[in-house]
């Protein structure tokens, strides 16, 4: 192939007959929750994982796309979820708040798109005494 000129290059128009006019719906979105998976989710399969308003009523599919949904897709996914069904923020509000997602203290940021206030409890990790720790325990009461 022969290299072509700068100004040639510039020269060359887009020829519109070839750009598809119509984009597909949820595509990044149905990418995300199709990676890696064997059996791949329509639209149809991921608008009714939405619906409702209880993420521990869901089935097993259900919660695999909504989990891959909270920690995968962005507000741009979102955006577009809701132009292109009749879901409404606040239903897709209440199934985060019953997932485990909104308990990890260190991923908030669904709280600010969704526009909601979650309290979280940070863990408590209890510690295990061992003997060695016992016995500098006892020391240090003695003296």
């Amino acid at each position: 192939m022969a290299k072509q000129s700068i100004a040639h290059v510039r020269g060359i128009r887009l020829d519109t007959r070839h750009i598809r006019k119509t984009k597909e719906p949820l595509l990044h979105l149905r990418q995300i929750i199709n990676r890696n998976i064997e059996r791949h989710y329509s639209l149809t399969d991921i608008t009714k994982a939405f619906e409702g308003e209880d993420y521990h009523e869901k089935n097993e599919d259900q919660k695999l796309i909504l989990d891959r949904f909270f920690a995968e897709a962005d507000e741009s996914d979102l955006s577009e979820l809701l132009a292109t069904s009749q879901l409404d923020k606040q239903s897709i509000a209440n199934l985060y708040r019953t997932s485990s997602h909104s308990k990890n203290p260190l991923d908030t940021r669904w709280d600010t798109v969704l526009e909601i206030t979650i309290e979280r409890q940070p863990k408590k990790f209890a510690v295990k005494r061992t003997k060695a720790a016992d016995l500098i325990a006892k020391r240090r009461s003695v003296a």
